[in-house]
């Protein structure tokens, strides 16, 4: 049996540097000859940051780069004295991703407005949002996602390290690591088929599970899953997920050739729920958000022909073929 309950709370305005997203944006801006422009301020604005803007300024080499992004819609803004102003609007930052936004400059004011229709990443990860997370059928652990992608292997059972226990292009199951907002829960000891964490669906916002063309963060060559964590905002939003079962609500196996080599009883589910509320909202608009989730979930299995005992004092094993 395996019965746990979690606790999330996120308090984004007071750990800005705990706990990164992983994303960034960066390129490089030139003017229309293809000479490289220091100095032009580059600005990411959305309103998944609780800043709503974050700016930095290109280097000699008229490189740029702003880093620790939450997943969102972006709009990139390009501008220099003396030079038109350029925009990017559209740009779907997911997690664990390097988006290339380059501009090229033009002498004068007019501003200008591009829509972003394409950027690239040499990492190669697959996103689950949020909405993909709640309606996909899985047993809403993070690691059965990873079977949605081709090539995958495990990470089929319901609970237990099997769960985690994922290889892809053969890989080892010790290799698979999965990971908070960039943190790793990975026990070191036991390697990825032990993780410190089960995760709580209700505060994930999405998840990032990389398969190959890892970046250099990652210390492992498998599967690599990592959960990002909904925040707050300036609304109030809540919702509360429940589900059970129980053995009157599954089939069995249990065939006649099975019974006549012995089998009485085969592998089977004696109850399982999930229990989880969660919300988040603002204290401060624009300034404090929080964010709060909690999880109780307990999973109770049959073992084939395991059975309590009728008489547990004696020593002749009379088993309670009522009691499975």
């Amino acid at each position: 049996m395996v019965r746990a309950g979690f606790l999330a709370l996120a308090l984004p305005a007071l750990v800005p540097a705990m706990a990164v997203a992983q994303s960034s944006i960066a390129g490089v801006v030139k003017d229309t000859t293809g000479a490289v422009m220091p100095g032009v301020t580059v600005e990411a604005a959305s309103p998944a940051l609780i800043e709503k803007v974050r700016n930095v300024v290109t280097d000699g080499q008229g490189l740029y780069r702003i880093v620790d992004l939450r997943p969102g819609t972006y709009s990139v803004t390009f501008s220099l004295t003396g030079f038109n102003t350029v925009k990017r609007d559209g740009l779907d930052l997911p997690s664990d991703y390097t988006a290339t936004v380059n501009a090229e400059l033009r002498v004068g004011t007019l501003a200008e407005t591009i829509t972003v229709s394409d950027v690239q990443s040499t990492v190669k990860n697959r996103v689950f949002a949020n909405e993909v997370v709640e309606d996909l059928p899985t047993n809403r652990v993070v690691q059965t996602l990873a079977q949605y992608i081709p090539g995958v292997i495990g990470g089929l059972n319901i609970d237990g390290p099997n769960s985690r226990a994922l290889t892809i292009h053969g890989s080892r199951a010790g290799d698979t690591n999965s990971a908070i907002d960039g943190m790793s829960d990975r026990r070191s000891s036991t390697g990825g088929v032990a993780v410190t964490f089960y995760g709580n669906e209700g505060s994930i916002q999405e998840v990032s599970i990389v398969t190959d063309s890892g970046n250099a963060e990652q210390q492992f060559a498998g599967v690599w899953m990592n959960t990002i964590p909904k925040e707050g905002g300036n609304a109030f939003h809540y919702s509360i997920v429940g589900n059970y079962s129980n053995q009157n609500l599954s089939a069995d196996n249990l065939t006649p050739e099975l019974m006549n080599q012995g089998l009485i009883a085969v592998n089977g589910l004696k109850r399982r729920w999930d229990f989880i509320p969660s919300g988040g909202g603002r204290l401060v608009r624009d300034k404090f958000w929080f964010y709060g989730a909690y999880r109780n979930t307990e999973v109770d299995k049959f073992v084939a022909n395991s059975y309590y005992e009728k008489y547990p004092l004696t020593w002749v094993v009379n088993p309670d073929l009522s009691r499975q």
